[in-house]
Protein backbone atom coordinates (compact mmCIF):
# COMPACT_ATOMS: atom_id res chain seq x y z
CA UNK A 1 0.00 0.00 0.00
CA UNK A 2 1.75 3.04 -0.87
CA UNK A 3 0.52 6.73 -0.58
CA UNK A 4 1.25 9.69 -2.71
CA UNK A 5 0.25 13.57 -1.21
CA UNK A 6 0.96 16.68 -2.97
CA UNK A 7 4.63 17.33 -3.63
CA UNK A 8 4.31 20.10 -6.91
CA UNK A 9 6.09 17.83 -8.85
CA UNK A 10 5.39 14.34 -10.84
CA UNK A 11 6.39 11.25 -8.25
CA UNK A 12 7.36 7.87 -9.38
CA UNK A 13 5.95 4.61 -8.72
CA UNK A 14 7.90 1.45 -8.96
CA UNK A 15 6.43 -2.12 -8.87
CA UNK A 16 8.85 -4.37 -6.79
CA UNK A 17 6.66 -7.55 -8.10
CA UNK A 18 4.59 -8.19 -11.38
CA UNK A 19 0.60 -8.10 -11.14
CA UNK A 20 -2.32 -5.91 -10.61
CA UNK A 21 -2.31 -2.75 -8.92
CA UNK A 22 -5.45 -0.40 -7.63
CA UNK A 23 -5.32 3.31 -7.97
CA UNK A 24 -7.63 5.74 -6.12
CA UNK A 25 -7.21 8.83 -7.46
CA UNK A 26 -8.78 12.51 -5.84
CA UNK A 27 -8.17 15.91 -7.83
CA UNK A 28 -7.57 19.23 -6.05
CA UNK A 29 -10.23 21.80 -4.66
CA UNK A 30 -10.96 25.05 -6.10
CA UNK A 31 -9.87 28.18 -4.06
CA UNK A 32 -12.67 30.56 -3.09
CA UNK A 33 -13.54 34.42 -4.15
CA UNK A 34 -11.12 36.68 -1.78
CA UNK A 35 -14.11 38.63 -0.43
CA UNK A 36 -15.79 35.40 0.89
CA UNK A 37 -12.61 34.54 2.26
CA UNK A 38 -12.40 37.92 3.82
CA UNK A 39 -15.85 37.66 5.39
CA UNK A 40 -14.71 34.09 6.66
CA UNK A 41 -17.58 32.50 4.54
CA UNK A 42 -15.42 30.25 2.80
CA UNK A 43 -11.55 29.28 2.15
CA UNK A 44 -12.40 26.36 -0.35
CA UNK A 45 -15.18 25.87 -2.64
CA UNK A 46 -15.79 22.29 -3.68
CA UNK A 47 -13.54 19.05 -4.16
CA UNK A 48 -11.98 17.49 -7.13
CA UNK A 49 -13.66 14.09 -8.61
CA UNK A 50 -12.41 10.80 -7.40
CA UNK A 51 -11.19 7.79 -10.07
CA UNK A 52 -10.39 4.20 -9.08
CA UNK A 53 -8.92 1.38 -10.98
CA UNK A 54 -6.48 -1.61 -12.31
CA UNK A 55 -3.28 -1.42 -14.37
CA UNK A 56 -1.47 -4.20 -15.05
CA UNK A 57 2.34 -3.44 -14.03
CA UNK A 58 5.61 -5.49 -14.59
CA UNK A 59 8.38 -5.87 -12.13
CA UNK A 60 9.98 -2.63 -12.26
CA UNK A 61 7.54 -0.75 -14.57
CA UNK A 62 7.63 2.76 -13.26
CA UNK A 63 4.77 4.93 -13.98
CA UNK A 64 4.57 8.83 -13.07
CA UNK A 65 1.63 9.98 -10.54
CA UNK A 66 1.48 13.74 -10.59
CA UNK A 67 -1.11 14.85 -7.50
CA UNK A 68 -2.46 18.28 -8.08
CA UNK A 69 -2.76 21.05 -6.02
CA UNK A 70 -5.51 22.99 -4.38
CA UNK A 71 -6.71 26.32 -6.78
CA UNK A 72 -5.46 29.79 -5.24
CA UNK A 73 -7.45 32.11 -3.26
CA UNK A 74 -7.29 35.67 -3.53
CA UNK A 75 -7.30 37.91 -0.59
CA UNK A 76 -6.71 40.74 -2.76
CA UNK A 77 -7.36 42.50 -5.81
CA UNK A 78 -3.63 42.99 -6.34
CA UNK A 79 -2.17 40.20 -9.32
CA UNK A 80 -3.30 37.00 -10.67
CA UNK A 81 -4.46 34.10 -8.72
CA UNK A 82 -3.03 31.39 -9.71
CA UNK A 83 -4.37 28.19 -10.19
CA UNK A 84 -3.72 24.61 -8.61
CA UNK A 85 -0.65 22.43 -9.84
CA UNK A 86 -0.84 20.36 -12.64
CA UNK A 87 -3.36 22.18 -14.41
CA UNK A 88 -6.11 24.67 -12.76
CA UNK A 89 -7.16 27.75 -14.31
CA UNK A 90 -5.95 31.47 -13.59
CA UNK A 91 -7.94 33.71 -12.19
CA UNK A 92 -7.95 37.47 -10.52
CA UNK A 93 -9.53 38.37 -7.41
CA UNK A 94 -11.90 34.74 -7.67
CA UNK A 95 -11.04 31.33 -7.11
CA UNK A 96 -8.25 29.33 -8.86
CA UNK A 97 -9.21 25.99 -10.53
CA UNK A 98 -7.90 23.25 -9.11
CA UNK A 99 -5.29 20.66 -10.53
CA UNK A 100 -6.24 17.07 -11.85
CA UNK A 101 -4.86 13.78 -10.28
CA UNK A 102 -2.87 11.76 -13.23
CA UNK A 103 -1.18 8.64 -13.50
CA UNK A 104 1.38 8.55 -16.35
CA UNK A 105 3.14 5.36 -17.87
CA UNK A 106 7.06 6.43 -18.32
CA UNK A 107 6.63 6.77 -21.99
CA UNK A 108 4.18 9.66 -21.47
CA UNK A 109 1.09 8.08 -21.86
CA UNK A 110 -1.79 9.01 -19.93
CA UNK A 111 -3.96 6.32 -18.09
CA UNK A 112 -6.07 8.23 -15.88
CA UNK A 113 -6.99 11.79 -14.31
CA UNK A 114 -9.49 12.33 -12.16
CA UNK A 115 -10.52 15.82 -11.99
CA UNK A 116 -10.06 19.03 -10.33
CA UNK A 117 -12.72 21.20 -8.93
CA UNK A 118 -13.59 24.95 -10.72
CA UNK A 119 -13.16 28.46 -8.57
CA UNK A 120 -15.95 29.62 -6.39
CA UNK A 121 -16.62 33.87 -6.80
CA UNK A 122 -18.51 35.87 -4.40
CA UNK A 123 -22.48 34.83 -5.39
CA UNK A 124 -21.74 30.80 -6.03
CA UNK A 125 -18.90 28.13 -5.12
CA UNK A 126 -16.86 26.26 -8.01
CA UNK A 127 -18.32 23.26 -9.50
CA UNK A 128 -17.43 20.28 -8.12
CA UNK A 129 -14.66 18.17 -10.64
CA UNK A 130 -16.92 16.01 -13.03
CA UNK A 131 -17.37 12.22 -14.01
CA UNK A 132 -15.72 11.47 -16.92
CA UNK A 133 -19.79 10.75 -18.47
CA UNK A 134 -20.36 13.85 -17.81
CA UNK A 135 -21.16 16.27 -20.53
CA UNK A 136 -18.40 17.89 -22.68
CA UNK A 137 -19.98 21.43 -22.25
CA UNK A 138 -16.98 23.55 -20.45
CA UNK A 139 -14.31 22.15 -22.14
CA UNK A 140 -11.21 24.95 -23.07
CA UNK A 141 -10.34 23.54 -26.91
CA UNK A 142 -9.88 19.78 -25.94
CA UNK A 143 -6.91 20.68 -23.42
CA UNK A 144 -6.32 19.16 -20.09
CA UNK A 145 -6.01 22.17 -18.39
CA UNK A 146 -8.04 24.41 -16.39
CA UNK A 147 -9.59 27.34 -18.33
CA UNK A 148 -7.51 30.64 -17.49
CA UNK A 149 -9.87 33.26 -15.40
CA UNK A 150 -11.91 35.87 -17.44
CA UNK A 151 -10.92 39.07 -15.59
CA UNK A 152 -12.94 42.60 -16.59
CA UNK A 153 -12.71 45.59 -15.15
CA UNK A 154 -13.74 45.23 -11.75
CA UNK A 155 -14.60 41.95 -11.86
CA UNK A 156 -13.63 38.10 -13.21
CA UNK A 157 -14.40 34.92 -13.54
CA UNK A 158 -13.06 32.06 -11.13
CA UNK A 159 -10.51 29.72 -12.76
CA UNK A 160 -11.90 26.34 -14.13
CA UNK A 161 -10.51 22.72 -12.86
CA UNK A 162 -7.93 20.54 -14.75
CA UNK A 163 -8.76 16.75 -15.78
CA UNK A 164 -8.74 14.37 -18.52
CA UNK A 165 -10.71 17.42 -20.67
CA UNK A 166 -10.43 21.14 -18.61
CA UNK A 167 -13.31 22.93 -17.30
CA UNK A 168 -13.95 25.95 -18.62
CA UNK A 169 -13.42 29.93 -16.71
CA UNK A 170 -16.05 31.47 -15.32
CA UNK A 171 -16.98 34.25 -17.58
CA UNK A 172 -18.74 37.51 -16.17
CA UNK A 173 -18.13 37.23 -12.90
CA UNK A 174 -19.35 33.48 -13.11
CA UNK A 175 -17.95 30.71 -10.80
CA UNK A 176 -15.44 27.93 -12.59
CA UNK A 177 -16.25 24.69 -14.55
CA UNK A 178 -14.78 21.83 -12.32
CA UNK A 179 -12.84 19.17 -15.02
CA UNK A 180 -14.27 15.93 -16.22
CA UNK A 181 -12.27 12.79 -15.25
CA UNK A 182 -11.02 10.19 -18.01
CA UNK A 183 -8.87 7.42 -18.28
CA UNK A 184 -7.22 5.28 -21.05
CA UNK A 185 -9.33 2.23 -21.32
CA UNK A 186 -6.73 0.19 -23.26
CA UNK A 187 -4.88 -0.11 -20.35
CA UNK A 188 -6.53 1.39 -17.23
CA UNK A 189 -9.99 -0.50 -16.12
CA UNK A 190 -12.45 1.80 -14.46
CA UNK A 191 -13.83 0.16 -10.67
CA UNK A 192 -15.34 3.18 -9.62
CA UNK A 193 -15.78 6.88 -9.59
CA UNK A 194 -17.55 10.05 -7.94
CA UNK A 195 -17.90 13.79 -8.44
CA UNK A 196 -16.58 16.28 -6.36
CA UNK A 197 -19.00 17.95 -4.06
CA UNK A 198 -19.17 21.35 -2.19
CA UNK A 199 -18.33 22.41 1.52
CA UNK A 200 -14.42 21.55 1.48
CA UNK A 201 -13.68 19.13 4.85
CA UNK A 202 -10.81 19.17 6.37
CA UNK A 203 -7.59 17.37 4.14
CA UNK A 204 -9.59 17.74 1.30
CA UNK A 205 -8.14 20.45 -0.14
CA UNK A 206 -5.24 18.80 -2.06
CA UNK A 207 -5.63 15.85 -4.47
CA UNK A 208 -4.07 12.57 -3.20
CA UNK A 209 -3.48 9.01 -4.96
CA UNK A 210 -2.66 5.85 -3.47
CA UNK A 211 -1.64 2.43 -5.09
CA UNK A 212 -2.25 -1.29 -3.39
CA UNK A 213 -1.48 -4.40 -4.73
CA UNK A 214 -4.37 -6.76 -5.06
CA UNK A 215 -2.80 -9.86 -7.24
Amino acid sequence: YWEFYYSNGPQIFVPNISGTYFFQLKGAAGGADGQRVIDGTAYYDATGAELEGTVFLGTGERVVLIVGGAGGVSQTKEGVVPGGFNGGGDTYWSGGGGGCTDVYRIDGVRLASAAGAGGGNYDRYGEPGRESTSSLTGVVNDKRGGGTGYTMSGAAGAGGGAGWYGGAAGANDDCGHGGISGYNDQFFSLYYELPGHSNVGRNEENGSATVTRIE
